[in-house]
């Protein structure tokens, strides 16, 4: 077994309490179901482990060139669309891995290894690609933790000099991520490149934000629905009314980026001390507005920090007034019109459920308090 620090058995406990139970994800127009198992198996040079039909062993002794006396699983997630495994190598100079195998068409690869050249020409810490092909791609892992497996594990006194602090540097370098490209369109990347040359420009599928919007988001969705019992007819017409004030505040975008697509605080990962290190996890990745990805911060750490430090550390960066707050509350309706009624479904099997915190946040904005 690996011998884990005091921080990361409390993030354990937390987290294997609901071991098995189906955790969702989202991409801005899906929803992405994932089982999540952790184990510390120690695979011996004789299983048969595989991935897309490739012994492990094999691909990283061979393929990699890599020496080491053993390697072992330090969790498994596999969901509908994906299968991911930490592994720690034992002996060898590069002391953990991870391994990414697609199992849908949702083109996951390709995200990754352009966010992650994107970040490199950013000056922003991401992981480092060292092997990949159309179905898997093996990439080295970054920081000691995610952001959230730290947060749990500190006493209250520490922890608002440790946010503030962090959040600075989240804003700066997702900042820094998104000046490093220029985008055009909107939605899923068309003209992927796996080698960014000089005047690369990273394209999506829809042309304006109004049909990338339109091809996800309608008033015929459930979160809508009177028959799905998740707002009143008061607050469906509230809605109604907010979109039609707000609406043109996205529908005219005048740059777009390549954005994240996941930003939330298992994909920021930190050093034991709580420092940031780098983000991770760009297989949601997307062309559009920067503050669309400041949203999903936005949305899930609304009321509970300050966010005047991220705003302050993105502007450092992007330059004063970057953050139209205003803005950024339209990109968090439309988020939360995806994720609440996602929430609800799943209120009884995913642990921790937020589905009456998000929509207390969803009653709070189309209200404009």
């Amino acid at each position: 077994m690996i011998m884990l620090s005091k921080r990361r058995n409390t993030y354990l406990y937390h987290k294997t309490r609901y071991m098995n139970h189906t955790i969702k994800k989202l991409h801005s127009s899906c929803a992405i179901s994932q089982n999540l198992t952790l184990s510390n198996t120690i695979i011996s040079t004789n299983t048969a482990m595989e991935i897309n039909g490739e012994n492990i062993y094999t691909l990283l002794k061979d393929r990699l060139k890599l020496t080491f006396t053993e390697f072992r699983t330090v969790n498994v997630s596999k969901g509908c669309d994906h299968r991911v495994m930490l592994i720690n190598l034992i002996d060898c100079q590069i002391d953990r891995l991870i391994v990414k195998e697609p199992l849908s068409e949702y083109d996951k690869i390709h995200n990754e290894i352009l966010g992650c050249q994107i970040a490199e020409n950013g000056q922003v810490t991401a992981p480092r690609i060292l092997l990949h092909d159309s179905a898997y791609l093996v990439e080295t892992c970054i920081g000691e933790m995610d952001f959230y497996e730290y947060f749990i594990s500190i006493n209250a006194p520490e922890k608002k000099e440790i946010i503030n602090n962090f959040y600075k540097h989240v804003g700066r370098n997702l900042a820094k991520f998104h000046s490093a490209n220029n985008g055009e369109g909107f939605g899923k990347v068309i003209n992927f490149s796996s080698h960014l040359s000089k005047g690369y420009c990273p394209r999506g599928m829809y042309k304006t934000a109004s049909e990338y919007i339109n091809s996800w988001f309608s008033f015929e969705s459930d979160i809508f629905l009177p028959e799905k019992n998740i707002l009143t007819e008061e607050e469906i017409s509230q809605c109604r009314r907010y979109w039609i004030e707000n609406q043109e505040f996205v529908n005219n975008v005048k740059q777009t980026t390549l954005l994240h697509g996941d930003v939330d605080l298992s994909n920021i990962r930190v050093d034991s001390d709580g420092q940031f290190r780098g983000f991770v996890d760009f297989g949601d990745a997307y062309i559009g507005d920067c503050l669309d990805d400041l949203s999903r911060l936005y949305v899930h750490l609304y009321g509970q920090v300050d966010w005047t430090a991220l705003v302050n550390g993105y502007e450092e960066i992007a330059g004063k007034q970057a953050v139209d707050e205003r803005k950024l509350k339209v990109y968090s309706f439309l988020l939360l019109s995806w994720i609440i009624p996602h929430s609800k479904k799943n209120l009884d099997i995913e642990k921790p459920n937020r589905y009456h915190f998000y929509k207390s946040v969803f009653i709070r904005l189309i209200s404009n308090k």
